[in-house]
């Protein structure tokens, strides 16, 4: 099958309105009110997988010499988020349910609780709410993250049910690797059937697969765009000039849908901050950091002055417990210690600006009140809060 790349840049054109002098108005009649009007929603939630406090750490002494440095430590509202699912110590899957659907799970398990039943997500919420959608992840699409936030499936290694259902999804922008999911069957793919490309195309999607070719289809107003970069996970960011930078995914994102009047979710997943942490390799793990923080200040620039944006920043959960053992200047690696291999059950950091942002200042929340703070902001609501768990476990009502 024929990858077709179809081109296309978002060029924003501003809507002037030309506001009557009122000279040929009859002098009976007042000018009519003006009408009020409520920004449309906009919610940005960006995800750093096993972006622990030891990492954050030791890239902004990298990037800066210092701590505090990155730019999703510059943001307003700042605090802490507990990582367990009801396994214990959570996993990627488990997490990102609850954060897109406000549900505790089992491991493995996306968008389905432990009984098999199937929770409502982020991105079927916004779009039953007018709105339109996107995920970009530098794994493959239908990795543990995304697909928490696109699918229902019992296991996060399903990997062609979960692109099954993501196509079924109606995002309008997907971006990210698993380009063998997609593809007909042959040496490269990973399905034995016709593929996904062509019913994507069908459906109106431009599909792309380099870096020019998304920058065509975001230049020529493309409506949908799947953007598969990689066969696998997108390669690190160390050894990787050719697909296009979390950045550049991000931003292709929101140009594409910030031209829709209804407002629009966003899911980024810097993916592969994770998968660097698990084999403690530094180099490769601060270089991932810091590509997600290009793409945070990248989405910060974006918002500028808007007051419309709900942004939040956060992780799923650390992976292999890094510790700083010393500081370093600008340009040196600090010398740390890793003291696993696996995800640990610390708690990350949340970070956020924009209406609902404030709730997460100076407290601990769980992984749910991603879901409800977002929701609340869809709705334009006031915010319900999740029920609080006990120490024993069970839930009780909860208040902020």
């Amino acid at each position: 099958m024929r990858v077709i790349h179809i081109v296309g840049l978002a060029c924003l054109v501003g809507l002037v309105l030309f506001l009557g002098t009122g000279q040929f108005l009859q002098p009976e009649f007042a000018a009519p009110a003006e009408e009020v009007r409520v920004p449309a929603p906009v919610v940005i939630l960006m995800i750093g997988d096993g972006m622990g406090d030891g990492l954050i750490a030791a890239a902004s002494y990298y990037r800066a010499g210092a701590p505090d440095r990155l730019a999703l430590q510059a943001l307003p509202h700042r605090g802490r988020l507990t990582t367990v699912s009801l396994d214990g110590v959570t996993d990627s899957a488990a997490a990102a349910t609850a954060m897109a659907t406000g549900q505790f799970t089992t491991n493995k398990r996306v968008g389905l609780g432990p009984d098999g039943q199937k929770f409502e997500n982020l991105v079927e919420f916004s779009r039953a709410a007018g709105m339109v959608t996107g995920i970009v992840t530098t794994a493959t699409l239908p990795h543990a993250t995304p697909a928490a936030f696109t699918a229902h499936c019992d296991s996060r290694t399903s990997g062609v049910a979960i692109a099954d259902q993501q196509v079924l999804a109606q995002l309008h922008v997907m971006l990210g690797g698993g380009l063998g999911y997609f593809l007909p069957r042959g040496k490269l793919s990973r399905r034995d059937d016709a593929g996904l490309l062509q019913p994507m195309q069908a459906a109106g999607y431009r599909v792309v697969t380099s870096k020019y070719g998304l920058s065509r289809a975001v230049d020529n107003r493309a409506e949908r765009i799947l953007g598969l970069f990689a066969l696998e996970h997108i390669p690190y960011v160390l050894s990787n000039a050719a697909t296009p930078s979390l950045a550049g995914m991000s931003m292709a994102a929101i140009r594409t849908l910030e031209r829709h009047p209804g407002g629009f979710f966003l899911m980024i997943e810097g993916a592969r901050i994770d998968m660097a942490a698990h084999s403690n390799h530094l180099e490769r793990a601060i270089g991932e950091v810091l590509a997600f923080d290009n793409a945070v200040a990248a989405v910060v620039r974006w918002i500028g002055s808007r007051q419309d944006v709900l942004l939040l920043v956060t992780a799923d959960h650390d992976t292999g417990g890094l510790r700083l053992l010393s500081t370093s200047e600008a340009g040196s690696y600090p010398e740390v210690e890793w003291r696993s291999t696996h995800h640990t059950d610390e708690r990350v950091a949340i970070t956020g600006l924009g209406p609902g942002s404030q709730w997460f200042d100076g407290e601990l929340r769980d992984h749910r009140w991603v879901h409800a703070v977002s929701r609340a902001r869809i709705e334009n609501a006031p915010l319900v809060p999740p029920r609080v768990l006990r120490p024993d476990g069970a839930l009780v009502a909860g208040t902020r």
